[in-house]
């Protein structure tokens, strides 16, 4: 059987470009995905939500305002798949990126965790240059270069568990950033994977 994955959003008055992340999931080709979404308290009269009722595959609730890093760590504990990923709710994950993730992580069974590619993109969905350099570089030179972006690394969540790697809830800019450097830190085997996982 193919391992569940877990995908987990936090959102915040994200309605805007909340549909096309949901769509970019369901059009994955991996058979075994639970997306999960937190409504981090959304002030949108309702917007966010309505958005969230549309869809029934989804695992979702909504509560008081908590802050972005504490919303994914209570993503993370709720998520039950074997491998998660973070996607915030204005990212895109790309065609196939699941699929990649997963084939890496099963060729290569030693390995905590896989990134991939970002691609940018504007309000409109059009590719901007990429201003990341050495995007495809190891995981150990993400203190010097921040070229990983979250919503491309996909983790194995007993490792994450095993080292304690939960998000500093006391950032409020650069969690993902400095989670990732602690990633590194903990000696986690990462993998890299040269295609596009998604677009921010």
């Amino acid at each position: 059987a193919q391992p569940l994955v877990s995908i987990i959003t936090p959102v915040y008055n994200g309605a805007e470009y909340l549909d096309e992340l949901i769509q970019s999931v369901l059009e994955q080709d991996y058979p075994n995905i639970e997306h999960l979404i937190i409504d981090d308290g959304s002030q949108d009269d309702g917007t966010t939500v309505a958005i969230l009722q549309k869809y029934p595959h989804l695992r979702w609730w909504s509560r008081e305002n908590r802050g972005q890093y504490e919303t994914m760590n209570e993503g993370l504990l709720a998520a039950q798949g074997k491998v998660v990923s973070f996607v915030s709710a204005d990212d895109i994950v790309a065609t196939s990126a699941v699929n990649l993730a997963l084939q890496f992580l099963k060729t290569y069974p030693k390995h905590d965790g896989v990134f991939g590619i970002t691609s940018r993109i504007n309000e409109k969905g059009e590719l901007l240059p990429n201003p990341i350099p050495f995007k495809l570089a190891p995981m150990s030179f993400i203190p010097y270069l921040a070229h990983v972006s979250h919503c491309s690394l996909s983790m194995l969540k007993s490792s994450l568990v095993k080292h304690q790697l939960n998000f500093d809830p006391t950032l409020r800019f650069v969690g993902d950033y400095e989670w990732m450097i602690r990633i590194n830190n903990s000696k986690l085997k990462i993998g890299v994977i040269r295609k596009e996982l998604s677009k921010v």
